[in-house]
């Protein structure tokens, strides 16, 4: 944290829409170590159920229930920024009876109540965290075609430039990453934008093993996506297999979208590859350290395109 934000603070409060109360980079990460130099955190998110209390980490939390409306994208978008007590005016609401002296945005969209908390009393501090560059984000992934595509463009103008005003009149921008981090340093005070790297801790008592003993050649972890790699992966494996016997690959995580697994199954059993290559769903924070100390070689194949 900042020498600006740490005078005085005593209490901070993450609001989240998009994460769960568990997420690495959040909780696991910021939260705790947080809690660990002395300050009491608050972490106020979106989910299936209302729930509030105290985790056994010393984290205090409140779920608060997400809008459900009909699928319609457009009477969605209507019921969501103009119906009274939704989402966001209950977060707003349950976040400053906290009065926190930081509060903390995770989420792109938690900026609608992201001013609100400049107007409070005790003047708190406001720390964006920007987990995505969202704007590229949606132009590379969401995939359309003719006028949608002109609509999607002009869409991630919009966002682009609601953002940048949103983090105008905060404290505190945090990015993961170079490329966000010099949009946002272009036009704000270079202090006033960090970049944290959203790295693993591979702080461990289980020490690295030595590489004949490690039991993967390589491993992917994080979102698994097409456009970061995975059928580039797939196929390097294929090539790989005719030179090394044995080789080993790992994927762990989540897949994006929900039927690229079975799309990457069919490639393996297409190819003979089911020896080769292991696909594991998304573990606990604190498992994914062990399968790196499984493991050679991590990957890291992004392809370039915007986001990247």
């Amino acid at each position: 944290m900042s020498s600006k934000l740490q005078m005085k603070v005593k209490k901070i409060c993450f609001l989240a829409d998009s994460h769960s109360l568990y997420d690495d980079r959040i909780y696991w990460k910021e939260a705790l170590s947080l809690k660990k130099a002395g300050y009491e955190i608050y972490y106020i998110l979106a989910g299936d159920k209302v729930e509030n209390g105290i985790t056994k980490e010393g984290i205090h939390f409140q779920i608060i229930q997400k809008d459900y409306f009909p699928k319609n994208r457009y009477i969605n978008f209507l019921a969501k920024r103009y119906l009274p007590g939704g989402l966001y005016s209950q977060m707003f609401k349950s976040a400053a009876t906290v009065e926190a002296d930081v509060y903390h945005i995770q989420d792109l969209k938690v900026n609608r109540i992201g001013k609100k908390f400049k107007n409070l009393n005790h003047g708190p501090k406001i720390i964006y965290d920007i987990h995505e560059p969202y704007p590229e984000n949606i132009i590379d992934y969401r995939r359309t075609k003719g006028p949608g595509t002109i609509i999607k463009n002009l869409y991630a103008k919009y966002i682009r430039r609601w953002e940048h005003n949103c983090a105008k009149i905060y404290d505190l921008i945090i990015v993961t990453e170079e490329n966000v981090y010099k949009r946002f340093s272009a036009f704000l005070p270079k202090e006033k934008v960090q970049i944290i790297y959203n790295y693993t801790n591979l702080e461990s008592p289980d020490q690295a093993r030595d590489l004949k003993m490690k039991e993967f050649d390589a491993i992917y972890t994080g979102g698994i996506t097409k456009l970061r790699g995975a059928f580039k992966i797939l196929e390097a494996i294929k090539i790989l297999k005719k030179k090394k016997d044995g080789l080993k690959m790992l994927f762990l995580g989540s897949y994006f979208p929900a039927d690229l697994k079975g799309e990457m199954i069919k490639f393996i059993k297409e190819h003979q590859l089911e020896s080769n290559i292991l696909l594991l769903d998304a573990v606990p924070y604190n498992e994914v350290v062990g399968h790196y100390q499984k493991s050679k070689i991590g990957l890291g194949i992004f392809l370039p395109i915007k986001t990247h």
